[in-house]
């Protein structure tokens, strides 16, 4: 029996796996869902890719999963703060100083 690795490379190779990958996109809804907890929560205490990863495992099936961190840059520095602003609502502001200038 392949692992789902092998079976997503040969699929992608053109070669025949042993049974029909699948890779659903599950983004963001279903595992927030599957870990039990609201969007809000999610996303601010959650590292995406590892609630993908127990998702794929929960479920299965083979997966991807693109997770875009910000680039590093000595030229610039941001500052974010978060306030709650009613139930189930944040506001987020963020500060990114480059250059000399605030943006």
């Amino acid at each position: 029996m392949m692992t789902p690795r092998q079976r997503m490379l040969s699929a992608y190779e053109g070669h025949f796996p042993d049974t029909v990958p699948v890779a659903p996109e599950f983004w963001y809804y279903v595992p927030a869902r599957l870990l039990g907890l609201s969007m809000i929560e999610f996303e601010r205490d959650v590292p995406h890719w590892q609630a993908l990863q127990q998702t794929f495992a929960h479920y299965q099936c083979e997966g991807w999963g693109i997770v875009a961190p910000s680039a590093p840059s000595d030229r610039g520095q941001s500052r974010s703060t978060t306030k709650q602003i009613g139930p189930g609502r944040y506001e987020v502001h963020t500060t990114t100083r480059t250059g000399g200038r605030t943006l």
